[in-house]
């Protein structure tokens, strides 16, 4: 853990000295981070036994249970399929809305990184906070969804950021599927919990897991590209899509430069090539034009030769 880590996770540790501040501070820096993908080089680490299931452990492309049921902040039940439309993204959020700590801080990092993205809650992609609490009701979804509305602040917030709550084993569902690991300390009454958010595909996929209570807006942007599996995206995202690389270890998209190479190579030899034509087009055009004039002044020539003679 370096320097910067050390001071956030004494300060969150000073906070709330409780099992769950442990939980948040482990949690939140990826540690104890399990993957059942093989391409994937996320370490595991140790951590204290109390907290062993208290982790993320990673189903990249796994299908999540479409059929699971929440109450939305309306009090509707809903499937989670009725959330995704099939061409936008879905970014997912488990929490619980009387969290002390932790919960309040992922909320704000996201709210604070989509704010910093040209993308728009509502627009090109929604976003699923689901209360881990079973007590929870809709009106603690409503007062959470007014209050991230004001932070967001713009026209989508309230339309494409939804607020749920739902029982215990549906949200259980949801939580496996994802591999979101998380525990009710009863003796603290709290909820010992990862600092972790999902993006999904249109399809109900799980694409990446961006960690921590802070999430830059490149992660973010280049995350709901990679979720968007190319729908509706603009040539200028696609580039950079093949540009920059989701780096296990780091937890951050990272700028490739073989793939920067392979763009600049291309330009390179798109602009020589241009200009070759362009060169042979004149060339061609100066040859012709040389040719005219020598067949147009053919005939003149041979009478001008004549009169002479005469």
């Amino acid at each position: 853990m370096n320097f910067t880590q050390g001071r956030l996770w004494m300060a969150l540790a000073t906070a709330t000295p409780t099992l769950l501040s442990a939980s948040s501070a482990w949690a939140q820096y990826g540690l104890g981070v399990h993957t059942d993908n093989s391409s994937s080089t996320a370490a595991t680490n140790r951590m204290p036994t109390a907290l062993a299931d208290v982790t993320v452990t990673e189903h990249l492309r796994a299908q999540l249970p479409l059929d699971v049921v929440l109450t939305d902040s309306h009090g509707v039940r809903r499937r989670l399929g009725d959330f995704l439309d099939g061409r936008r993204p879905l970014l997912i959020n488990m929490a619980y809305y009387r969290c002390p700590v932790l919960c309040s801080l992922v909320s704000n990092g996201v709210v604070n990184g989509l704010r910093s993205i040209a993308w728009n809650v509502g627009d090109q992609f929604d976003v699923l906070t689901v209360s881990i609490d079973p007590h929870e009701t809709a009106q603690d979804a409503t007062a959470r969804q007014a209050r991230v509305a004001d932070q967001y602040a713009r026209a989508g917030g309230s339309r494409g950021w939804h607020f749920t709550v739902g029982e215990e084993a549906q949200v259980r569902r949801l939580a496996d599927a994802l591999g979101f690991g998380y525990r009710y300390d009863q003796r603290q009454n709290q909820y010992a919990h990862p600092a972790v958010v999902f993006l999904v595909t249109p399809s109900g996929r799980v694409a990446r897991y961006l960690y921590g209570i802070s999430f830059q807006a490149n992660d973010l942007r280049l995350g709901l590209l990679e979720a968007s599996e190319g729908r509706a995206i603009s040539t200028v995202e696609r580039v950079l899509l093949f540009c920059y690389h989701y780096d296990p270890q780091d937890r951050r998209y990272a700028l490739v430069a073989r793939q920067v190479m392979k763009i600049g190579g291309g330009i390179t030899a798109l602009l020589f090539g241009g200009g070759l034509f362009l060169l042979w087009l004149k060339e061609l055009r100066r040859s012709r034009a040389n040719a005219s004039n020598d067949h147009a002044g053919g005939p003149g020539q041979s009478n001008d030769n004549a009169s002479r003679a005469a």
